[in-house]
């Protein structure tokens, strides 16, 4: 599901394409352990990434375990292809929390794990003292975003926490940057691992996409312009409701389809209302599947306000999309000169880019294909799980543990 980039003054990625020594044959499969909060469902582009990472090593020959802070007691060890630990601490600072987190240490340090990476804040922030503890060898943590969220009291404990990673693994250059910044750590400590995709599954479908618009309303004619995204304030739909108003001024015939839930969708429906474009905005829910969307789609539309490393643009890419991205974050790392980048939260520039792709066929053409092609020869998941299968092989033999 990754891919290592040449971090400057990573000495892990230089390792990685000097060294072959991760595929002795007959060596003994790593012991990984993922170490996350909680999921609310798959859906959403970090939860697929963590499903897919644990697949991904799997299929490598590791042996792959998830231990759960809270919930997510629906997910099955059939979905995420190796067994899972349900830690069950609603909150780790109360008495029950503690005693929680001892029990946890004592089971990590029972299953012997050379490895332990952690994933989302709360994870991030406990898991790498715990696992030091616990005495696992490496420690990883993770960062998928730009910090925007993260207030300066939780950064400071970030900051002790840090000092128990071997090393920590951001998911664009763009994040690295903010990383560095803002949690006060070396660059040298951060390897950047971009995200990968199937980008077999993605290939585009003309069954799918009269399927879809016929199941949607929407005439196969009609120029549309899709969204996948959780309804949270940092994707920026709001913006893209009110483009889809200035939009509708200049061009009739065309379809706004927003694919995905979250708190945010009774107020981006009210919006569209009293913009006058309720009837050309779908709100069509979330998918787990959503090459159908893709495929009923013109071009794809990110308005994000902040984005580490997208998982939408890959997949507006690998189908061929042609796409509008908001220049923040990883987006301009991922897509290059392959997309039009507006700048965020700007209705006007955003709808100005929407008009110009639906009025230059020759471009849609050109961006899509640029795209496709990109996506094909940086992110294909299969090379992606190859590099990072060596990745978590460097680590380990840096550390003498295979």
């Amino acid at each position: 599901m990754m891919t290592l980039s040449q971090s400057p003054g990573s000495q892990i990625a230089n390792a990685h394409n000097t060294s072959e020594s991760a595929n002795i044959p007959g060596s003994r499969p790593l012991r990984i352990l993922f170490l996350i909060d909680e999921l609310e469902a798959l859906h959403g582009g970090s939860e697929q990434q963590v499903i897919q990472l644990t697949q991904l090593l799997k299929r490598s020959g590791e042996h792959v375990e998830l231990a759960i802070l809270r919930g997510t007691e629906w997910l099955t060890e059939e979905e995420s292809g190796c067994p899972i630990y349900f830690c069950k601490l609603d909150s780790i600072s109360s008495t029950f929390g503690i005693w929680g987190l001892c029990k946890l240490s004592r089971w990590i340090r029972a299953r012997k794990f050379d490895v332990v990476q952690t994933m989302f804040w709360e994870a991030n922030l406990i898991g790498p003292p715990l696992a030091k503890i616990s005495g696992v060898p490496i420690v990883l943590g993770s960062r998928r975003n730009l910090n925007y969220w993260m207030s300066r009291r939780v950064a400071c404990l970030q900051r002790l926490s840090n000092l128990f990673a071997t090393r920590l693994v951001a998911n664009s250059q763009a994040v690295r940057k903010v990383v560095a910044q803002q949690e006060k750590i070396s660059k040298d400590r951060i390897d950047v691992l971009y995200n990968g995709i199937d980008c077999a599954f993605f290939a585009p479908s003309p069954e799918l996409r009269a399927q879809t618009r016929i199941s949607f309303g929407i005439g196969a004619d009609a120029f549309v312009a899709g969204c996948i995204a959780t309804f949270r304030p940092v994707k920026g739909l709001d913006v893209l409701v009110r483009a889809a108003a200035i939009v509708k001024q200049s061009c009739a015939n065309v379809c706004f389809l927003f694919v995905g839930d979250g708190p945010e969708l009774p107020a981006m429906q009210k919006l569209s209302a009293q913009l006058g474009v309720g009837g050309c905005c779908i709100f069509a829910g979330a998918h787990r599947d959503v090459l159908p969307f893709l495929s009923a789609s013109d071009i794809g539309v990110l308005p994000s306000h902040s984005e580490g490393f997208s998982n939408s643009l890959l997949e507006y890419m690998a189908t061929g999309l042609p796409v509008i991205a908001t220049d923040v974050g990883g987006n301009r790392e991922t897509a290059e000169e392959t997309a039009l980048l507006v700048p965020p939260n700007d209705p006007q520039a955003l709808a100005n880019a929407i008009l110009s792709l639906i009025s230059s066929p020759d471009l849609r053409e050109r961006l899509g294909r640029g795209a496709r092609s990109r996506v094909r020869s940086q992110f294909d998941l299969e090379t992606a799980g190859n590099r990072l299968h060596r990745y978590f092989r460097n680590l380990a033999a840096r550390k003498r543990l295979v």
